[in-house]
C-alpha cells in the first residue's frame, strides 16, 4: 500500500485567478470569470491542462453561486486540443440547462478557437463586451428562479 500526494497544480503549469463580478439590481446577478493563462499543451498532451481548468472551474461553480460564467483567455497561448472543449461546458451540476457563457480571446488563442466555433462559447476581444453579453440571460434566468420560489 502506497500513500501518495495528489495537488491538482501538478497536472498542469498553468495558472487561474477568479473574480465575480456582481451586476446588481434586482437579486443581483453575477457572473464568474475565471481566468488561465500559460500554454497550454498541443493535443493529447494538453489534456491535463484541460483536466486542471475542469477541475478549478468546478470547485468555482461548486462554491460560487453565479449566473453565468466567463472564460477570459486572452493570457492562454493555445493551438489544439479537444479535452478543453468540456472545460467551456456550463452545464450546471446535476441539472440539463447551462449557465450562459462566453469567451474572451486574444491572438494568442484565436486561431486555435476558430476551429472550435459551435462547440464554444461565443468570443469576444474585452471582457467588458463578454460581461454584456452574458448579463442579460443571466438576470432572465435568475428572475425565472426566483419566480418559481414566489
Amino acid at each position: 500500500m502506497e500513500i501518495r500526494e495528489f495537488r491538482l497544480a501538478d497536472l498542469s503549469d498553468l495558472s487561474y485567478r477568479m473574480f465575480v463580478c456582481e451586476f446588481g439590481g434586482e437579486w443581483n446577478p453575477c457572473a464568474l470569470i475565471l481566468e488561465f493563462s500559460g500554454h497550454y499543451r498541443w493535443g493529447s498532451e494538453g489534456n491535463r491542462d484541460g483536466d486542471f481548468m475542469a477541475a478549478i472551474k468546478a470547485a468555482a461553480l461548486t462554491v460560487l453561486h453565479v449566473h453565468a460564467v466567463i472564460f477570459d483567455l486572452r493570457s492562454l497561448a493555445y493551438e489544439w486540443g479537444n479535452r478543453v472543449w468540456s472545460v467551456l461546458s456550463t452545464r450546471e451540476f446535476g441539472g440539463e440547462t447551462y449557465l450562459p457563457a462566453a469567451m474572451v480571446i486574444s491572438d494568442r488563442c484565436r486561431k486555435g478557437f476558430s476551429t472550435c466555433s459551435g462547440v464554444v462559447p461565443p468570443m469576444f476581444d474585452t471582457l467588458e463586451d463578454a460581461l454584456r453579453f452574458v448579463e442579460g440571460p443571466a438576470r432572465k434566468r435568475l428572475a425565472e428562479l426566483m419566480r418559481g420560489l414566489e
